[in-house]
């Protein structure tokens, strides 16, 4: 049942996979047209996400109906939360893609090892719990959730802290000697 439930959902990620990868080759390329780009790109994702995940939970129980009853029955619920997993992995790629032009690889990877702890914590309490695959969308939501919020944070950490150390270096260049 969670085959072709992870199928449909996986290309959710095709379309914003392949705007962030352009958008880390622009932004790394001319860096003061970076934010420019991520708002480029954050509309080019949106417009094509936010109808592909309605379609999903709208049409889904539908769409997992043609392989049988059973299929939709046990099916659905994966298929809704992975759907919605889409939205926060949005800011989750365009976050991770600041992170990575701004050469801040090792947030991401203490990010995703946690990210990939709560994935499989969640699913495991969930699916043995309740004999439920809704449990691994469900975990794959709560998941990105923390993801895109700790990408998110850290961004602005580093932006604050960059504008910090430019404020006092144009303090530094005003001052009287």
């Amino acid at each position: 049942y969670f085959y072709l439930v992870l199928l449909f959902t996986a290309s959710l990620n095709l379309i914003p996979t392949a705007i962030s990868q352009a958008l880390l080759a622009e932004g790394s390329s001319q860096d003061r047209v970076l934010a420019h780009e991520v708002l480029k790109a954050l509309k080019l994702i949106l417009a094509v996400i936010v109808p592909s995940v309605v379609v999903l939970v709208v049409f889904g129980h539908t769409l997992l109906g043609f392989l049988g009853a059973e299929y939709a029955r046990n099916g659905y619920w994966c298929l809704f939360f992975l759907s919605l997993t889409a939205i926060p992995k949005i800011g989750s790629y365009i976050f991770s893609t600041i992170l990575r032009v701004k050469n801040h690889v090792h947030i991401m990877v203490v990010v995703a090892a946690a990210g990939s702890c709560v994935v499989l914590g969640v699913s495991y309490a969930g699916v043995r719990a309740t004999r439920s695959l809704a449990w691994i969308g469900i975990a794959f939501f709560v998941a990105e959730v923390l993801v895109c919020s700790s990408y998110a944070a850290a961004v602005g950490l580093l932006y604050r802290s960059s504008v910090r150390s430019e404020v006092s270096r144009l303090r530094r260049r005003s001052t009287p000697t």
